[in-house]
């Protein structure tokens, strides 16, 4: 069962492909989401053991953001639960393709073009603005979504997928080079571990649903936060 999914997956990742819609949830998507969650600890824990080994010939690892924070219970709660939901949210809520996932995010962004061009041109106070305009695109967006309900992926969403979940997945290890200082071409190198999980999040997405990633999420940033802990009491 382990090697049928994780074949499904490295099939999924050469040759992307779009379901006409997810299984959902139900306790064999879930066996298959922690068969999932697996490969993703054999992958991190092959990149941390290259990292160790980098760095005892002499390669100096740059600092992380959290590493200079201390890790109090806010700090955590945001980094097991509030970045995998907004996260999975940003890069992959609309990666089904489907009107109704797909026009909240086109709302978004119509929206805040519109905000940006109103601020420029006019004298009026941008609190008043943003607010305005956020709460006339989350109706919108609600509006637009309950709207096109049950409708199949957009078609031509379905014929270029490959290229949506691809690009999803560098931005999502994009924008992880914020928690390094360097400016280096070698940071490229520490967003791999990014890379590879947004390759598993965007297959868990597609195949088993929104429920699906953002689990794979918590539980990916779960282990790594718990590592951390037990790693600042030994020192």
């Amino acid at each position: 069962m382990i090697q049928a999914e994780w074949h499904s997956f490295t099939a999924f990742v050469r040759k992307p492909v779009l379901p006409a819609r997810a299984s959902g949830f139900s306790g064999p998507a879930a066996a298959s989401v922690l068969r999932l969650f697996m490969l993703d600890l054999i992958l991190m824990t092959v990149l941390i053991g290259a990292a160790l080994a980098a760095s005892r010939l002499g390669f100096a690892m740059p600092d992380t953001a959290l590493g200079n924070m201390e890790l109090s219970l806010p700090l955590i709660a945001l980094v097991v639960l509030g970045a995998p939901v907004v996260e999975e949210l940003v890069f992959r809520g609309w990666l089904s393709g489907r009107p109704a996932h797909v026009a909240p995010y086109l709302v978004g962004i119509a929206a805040a073009l519109l905000g940006a061009v109103i601020m420029r041109a006019s004298g009026w106070p941008q609190p008043y603005v943003a607010a305005a305009l956020g709460i006339a695109a989350i109706i919108a967006a609600a509006v637009g979504a309950w709207a096109l309900r049950g409708r199949p992926p957009f078609g031509w969403f379905q014929r270029h997928f490959r290229w949506f979940y691809y690009l999803s997945t560098i931005a999502f290890a994009a924008v992880h080079l914020s928690n390094y200082d360097e400016s280096s071409p070698f940071v490229l190198l520490l967003v791999i571990p990014q890379a590879l999980a947004g390759l598993i999040f965007g297959f868990a997405r597609v195949t088993y649903g929104l429920w699906a990633n953002i689990a794979l999420h918590i539980l990916h940033n779960s282990t790594f936060i718990s590592l951390a802990l037990i790693s600042a009491e030994l020192t």
